[in-house]
């Protein structure tokens, strides 16, 4: 019987990772990164994606930027080819890139709406597709991991960001769905609700930072989490270290739901 760290162990592997260049991203991509993966990392920062290909290639660690715009699908399919080309094949996907916009209701546009739903929801949804059709198509084993939120349950405040919501509950719904549909195709579908993690948009001087004041105070543990808390949940959903999980949607909040 495998022992708990070689169920983890992704030497062999290749993960893709949307938008891991940044906040939560990065945080996936080290986790990855000590487990022994090829990485794949893509966004539309082709300046900070490549700072992190060579930080890391620095470290040995086989990993390489793609410039993809998740909102387009025609370059969500040259990407996924793409990565197959040079690593074979893909065994891992995490749609981790969003984007969030706090505007009140009656003042969201439809190309506001658009830009969150397109990009959160949309994409990732396309990516799966993608992904799944190369998983199939070898009669092999895959996984996917979405980073969904908190945001998919509760009405967050003080901001208001109805439209991120909506594409977080989509995320939620989409992963049960295709571990429904995938369950006896090999590939099992997953994803990690975060609550509050540390990020640029709470640092001191942030417009934002006074929200952080209030999230934290409503957060039983009293802190902020950390990227790589979400990384860690990420590779174990991903791994074979949870081979009987799917459609499974995991918060990691610092007890911030149970109130």
């Amino acid at each position: 019987m495998a022992t708990i760290f070689e169920k983890l162990d992704q030497r062999g592997k290749t993960v893709i990772i949307t938008g891991g260049y940044r906040g939560i991203g990065l945080g996936i991509v080290e986790n990855f990164a000590q487990a022994g993966a090829n990485i794949a990392i893509c966004g539309r920062t082709e300046a900070r994606g490549r700072e992190v290909e060579a930080k890391y290639r620095e470290r040995g660690v086989n990993l390489k930027f793609y410039k993809c715009d998740i909102q387009s699908v025609d370059e969500i399919d040259d990407f996924v080819d793409q990565v197959v080309a040079d690593f074979g094949q893909v065994d891992v996907l995490v749609n981790n890139a969003g984007v969030c916009d706090h505007v009140a209701v009656e003042d969201t546009t439809q190309d506001r709406w658009d830009w969150v739903l397109n990009t959160n929801l949309r994409g990732p949804f396309f990516l799966c597709k993608k992904f799944g059709e190369h998983v199939i198509s070898r009669g092999g084993q895959g996984s996917v991991v979405s980073i969904s939120s908190i945001s998919a349950f509760v009405s967050m405040s003080p901001q208001k960001q109805v439209s991120y919501n909506a594409s977080k509950a989509g995320i939620c719904a989409m992963t049960q769905c295709l571990a429904f549909e995938w369950a006896t195709k090999g590939i099992r579908v997953n994803a990690v609700c975060p609550g509050y993690i540390e990020s640029e948009m709470l640092a001191d001087g942030n417009e934002n930072a006074e929200w952080g004041v209030e999230w934290t105070q409503r957060t039983p543990m009293g802190h902020f989490g950390r990227p790589e808390d979400i990384g860690a949940m990420v590779l174990f959903l991903a791994s074979d270290a949870s081979s009987y999980t799917t459609g499974s949607c995991v918060v990691v909040d610092g007890g911030y739901m149970i109130l």
